[in-house]
């Protein structure tokens, strides 16, 4: 089988090609070299005459302007190129928008967002960690459904924000635990020991107003005072806000009224008063009972 070499790019072409496949140079030369297949891989050039390519389309004729010089005509030395380009030279073909995947599934996606939000602003008061986790699964789960199946399941961008609001939240919120639990926990006991102060002073007045089948009693117990409603009912039992209370009589007269927390948690001091004294004692008792060698509060 006959080839033709270009002489712009040096590319070997059959002979039957109307134009170099490289760099479209027309063939319309009868000066080109004409190689035979000798071996693989090998051409040798060839001493007869040329014989030109006969043209197959009419692009041919149109760029080149005439018909391929037959045999009887001389070979001519100067070689032009086409003037005008070929239509696929400027055509970029745009294969995305034609593949384009339409109506993606991202509802995983969104809701992973959904729950990195609220956990982000759950987080102040320490409820964020019950949507972080949920956050986090989802947005997971939604990223790995986006990578093996892009042509059904879309949002990574959701699901990205859901994935690094939740883990923010989950990294974050140990540190906010660990200095808002103890001050909460210290502002508790605080509550409570006021609230255990107040109910000493309720007390201590309902003794000398409670009278019980017409004679005065020297010292009323906690569920006599709550039947007849000189203090809270929520009393009755000897506990309240934390604090267990308990009501002694004096062998010298009056009353004694002791306070103490019933766990750690619930209160750091526990508290002493006598009716005969009239003052509220305090100390850190771990447990304990006051008594009425503890100091006295100053308040």
């Amino acid at each position: 089988m006959k080839t033709i070499r270009c002489p712009e790019c040096n590319l070997v072409n059959w002979i039957t090609a109307a134009d170099c496949k490289r760099c479209r140079y027309v063939f319309q030369n009868a000066g080109n070299k004409v190689v035979e297949t000798a071996s693989v891989g090998e051409f040798l050039p060839q001493q007869n005459s040329f014989t030109p390519p006969v043209a197959h389309d009419f692009a041919f004729r149109e760029n080149v302007g005439q018909m391929p010089q037959t045999n009887s005509q001389a070979p001519q030395t100067n070689y032009r190129k086409p003037q005008n380009n070929y239509a696929y030279n400027n055509y970029q073909p745009n294969y995305g928008a034609q593949y384009q995947p339409q109506n993606l599934k991202s509802g995983l996606a969104i809701a992973s967002m959904v729950f990195g939000i609220l956990a982000f602003f759950g987080s102040i008061i320490l409820i964020g960690i019950v949507f972080a986790p949920i956050g986090l699964i989802l947005a997971i789960v939604a990223l790995v459904k986006a990578s093996k199946r892009p042509n059904e399941y879309g949002g990574k961008g959701f699901a990205i924000a859901g994935l690094v609001t939740s883990a923010l939240v989950l990294l974050i919120l140990p540190m906010i635990a660990a200095i808002a639990i103890p001050n909460l926990l210290a502002a508790r006991r605080a509550a409570n020991e006021g609230s255990a102060i107040a109910t000493i002073r309720t007390i201590a007045e309902a003794q000398g107003d409670s009278k019980f089948n017409g004679k005065q009693m020297k010292c009323a117990t906690l569920q006599d005072l709550a039947k007849t409603q000189i203090i809270n009912q929520g009393l009755a039992d000897g506990e309240h806000n934390g604090y267990r209370f308990a009501i002694n009589d004096l062998t010298s007269g009056g009353c004694e009224i002791t306070a103490t927390p019933i766990a750690e948690q619930q209160g750091t001091r526990s508290f002493y008063y006598s009716t005969a004294e009239g003052k509220i004692r305090a100390a850190t008792k771990k447990g304990a009972i006051a008594t009425q060698n503890d100091p006295a509060l100053d308040r």
